[in-house]
C-alpha cells in the first residue's frame, strides 16, 4: 500500500478525450493578459474579474481561463486563457460578459494592461 499522504497522491490522468490532438493544439490560442490597478480600484476590479470567470469557463471553445493575483503586489493580476481556435477567442471577445466586465469594465479602470499571444511549441 502507498504511504504517501492522500493530499500528495497524484490523481487520475484526465480522460484522453480532454487532451488536444496535435492538429487541435496547432490551432489553439493561448494568451496572457497582465493587469495592474490603483489600490483604491482593486475591489471594483476584483468584482469585474469574478464576473468574467464562470461565464467564460462555460464557453464551448474555452479550454482554460484562470486569473492569478501577484503575491507581492495585490493590485497586479495575470490571466491565463486558452481557446480552441481564433473563432473561439473572437466569440469570447463578443460575449455579453466580456463586453460588460472586460472591455467596458476592467479595461476602463486598469492602470496597465499587456496582452501576449502564444503558439503551441511542445
Amino acid at each position: 500500500s502507498d504511504h504517501t499522504p492522500r493530499f500528495l497522491q497524484r490523481g487520475p490522468d484526465p480522460p484522453a478525450g480532454r487532451r488536444a490532438t496535435e492538429r487541435e493544439a496547432a490551432r489553439m490560442v493561448t494568451i496572457t493578459v497582465a493587469y495592474t490597478f490603483e489600490a483604491e480600484r482593486r475591489d471594483e476590479a476584483e468584482a469585474y474579474l469574478r464576473d468574467l470567470v464562470g461565464p467564460t469557463r462555460a464557453e464551448p471553445g474555452c479550454r482554460r481561463y484562470e486569473i492569478f493575483r501577484d503575491t507581492d503586489d495585490p493590485s497586479a493580476y495575470l490571466f491565463l486563457e486558452q481557446y480552441d481556435d481564433d473563432a473561439a477567442l473572437d466569440a469570447h471577445r463578443a460575449s455579453p460578459h466580456f463586453l460588460r466586465s472586460g472591455k467596458n469594465g476592467i479595461q476602463t479602470i486598469a492602470k496597465t494592461r499587456a496582452v501576449t499571444r502564444y503558439e503551441t511549441f511542445a
